[in-house]
């Protein structure tokens, strides 16, 4: 059910030596996606992707199978969304929060 984390870090390559080489992490590799650079890493299944930015935090993305049932769930529910669903490359995130504030999205594959 989880797609990917996410983790806004301070320094992209601090942060590869740290997840791989401390955590243990597989190193999968860097890309660019639009202006930003992307490192991806391997956690048993599931995707872990470093992104450089001045606030680190950390976002779990979870796997949808139809986006509009998750997003009129959330609405029912009052969750905070900073946006609707959002055609992305590859499908749709829909990115809200829990009521703690900690950041979740969800994705459906196109």
């Amino acid at each position: 059910m989880i797609a990917e984390i996410i983790i806004i870090v301070g320094s992209l390559d601090e942060a590869v030596t740290f997840y791989t080489e401390t955590v243990g992490l597989d190193y999968l590799r860097r890309v660019r996606v639009d202006d930003a650079t992307v490192v991806m890493l391997g956690a048993g299944g599931t995707r872990v992707s470093l992104l450089e930015g001045p606030t680190p935090s950390v976002r779990v993305v979870f796997t949808s199978d139809d986006i509009g049932v998750d997003h009129r769930r959330l609405v029912r529910r009052g969750t905070p969304m900073p946006i609707e669903p959002t055609r992305a490359r590859g499908g749709t995130v829909l990115p809200f929060t829990d009521p703690w504030g900690n950041a979740l999205a969800f994705w459906e594959t196109s």
